[in-house]
């Protein structure tokens, strides 16, 4: 009713005069324009500052997660390169990390625009409830509807992943080994896999931008058509005038473009998680990895004594039986055609691997009960091919 209207009016005035007197301020037209514009200065300079701080919270994240993938591979046995390969472990410390820090990115925006809906809706329940209720209901079916519809971001980012490990190892593979490449010439061979990891990388990236896309404009013109829907049940059945409906429209508007933003977010973030799951699985495997060092320091090797040392690279084994000393002032040569086990013996010693069976002792005691640096320090290592 009319007098209904008046009446919530005046309430609406009355909230902003009480609050002007309570601060001791008079509600008069220039102090209502200062205070919008203290509002709106403080608005804009805390989205520069929030802005600002993503960015550097989020490469600050990328730059540790770096920093510790790198020190803990570089702690690693050597098994574990062997295992996994050279070109997967750069690619999860410089390729999956700067994905995954792009999480902090979204979150936080997630968070932002979590408190912003809050606040329209809380505008919108002061001026009806049950049109608030309903536009709450409605956006809930359609954000469930399309994340129905669409492929799950988790599943779209995993291949991302997949994709981006096989364009850094045709990379690696190609670069390392271009002698053989030429030789052998299988030049034709690794392009075509690159070529095929990059369109891999590429057809998904442009899948989770599109799924990105359609959740934005989808729900843009879903919330288009649900406004006019509330503009009639608001006018029809709770008797807001122009003055209400009007402000009730652009928060439901200003809602409804945050929302859709919100949905995209959370959808990025899904996408974004699969590289961060790599990185943390990445991690855990480098911990079990890890090098094992004794804490008992070593002046010097007066003998080194192989009993019974046996050794596998899987299920390839190198090494069976191996039996012999080596004392301090001897001269030994290991000869042998290539695989015969040379460099595993060297590799050995140097505590590179473990023994699969038997013991390398010195001074009385395994080798493994030595610190690790102060063992691998009394050596002098010349290699095939130098670093």
């Amino acid at each position: 009713s009319k007098s209904g209207v008046l009446e919530q009016n005046s309430q609406i005035t009355n909230l902003f005069s009480n609050a002007y007197n309570f601060l001791g301020i008079p509600f008069t037209l220039e102090t209502l324009i200062l205070a919008v514009s203290i509002v709106m200065t403080v608005r804009f300079s805390s989205s520069f500052i929030i802005s600002w701080m993503k960015a550097k919270l989020s490469k600050q994240y990328e730059n540790d997660m770096r920093k510790k993938a790198f020190d803990a591979a570089l702690n690693a046995e050597i098994g574990f390169f062997d295992k996994n390969g050279v070109d997967n472990i750069i690619n999860n410390i410089l390729t999956e990390t700067r994905y995954s820090s792009k999480l902090i990115f979204v979150c936080i925006g997630i968070m932002e625009r979590l408190f912003l809906i809050i606040i329209y809706l809380l505008v919108m329940a002061y001026l009806s409830v049950r049109l608030t209720a309903l536009a709450f209901l409605m956006m809930a079916t359609i954000t469930l509807f399309i994340r129905y519809v669409l492929d799950p971001a988790a599943s779209i980012g995993s291949k991302v992943a997949d994709a981006n490990e096989a364009v850094q190892k045709a990379v690696q593979s190609g670069i390392l080994g271009i002698r053989e490449i030429k030789l052998l010439g299988l030049k034709d061979k690794f392009f075509s896999e690159f070529s095929q990891a990059v369109r891999d990388s590429v057809k998904n990236e442009i899948k989770m931008v599109r799924n990105e896309k359609f959740i934005d404009k989808f729900y843009r013109l879903s919330a288009a058509l649900t406004l006019f829907l509330l503009i009639y049940l608001g006018i029809k059945y709770e008797g807001l005038n122009f003055s209400q409906l009007g402000i009730f429209i652009l928060a439901l508007y200003r809602m409804s473009g945050k929302v859709s933003s919100l949905n995209s977010r959370i959808y990025k973030m899904e996408g974004y998680m699969a590289h961060f799951v790599r990185v943390q699985e990445f991690f855990d495997e480098l911990e079990e990895q890890e090098e094992f060092s004794g804490s008992k320091e070593i002046e010097q090797i007066d003998r080194i004594r192989f009993d019974k040392v046996s050794f596998s690279y899987g299920d390839k084994e190198a090494l069976k039986n191996i039996s012999f000393e080596i004392e301090k002032g001897e001269f030994k040569a290991l000869v042998g055609k290539s695989g015969a086990g040379k460099s595993t013996l060297v590799s050995l010693i140097t505590r590179m691997y473990q023994p699969t069976e038997g013991e390398i002792l010195s001074g009385g005691r395994s080798i493994q009960e030595y610190d690790l640096e102060s063992w691998r320090d009394k050596f002098a290592v010349v290699r095939q091919k130098s670093y």
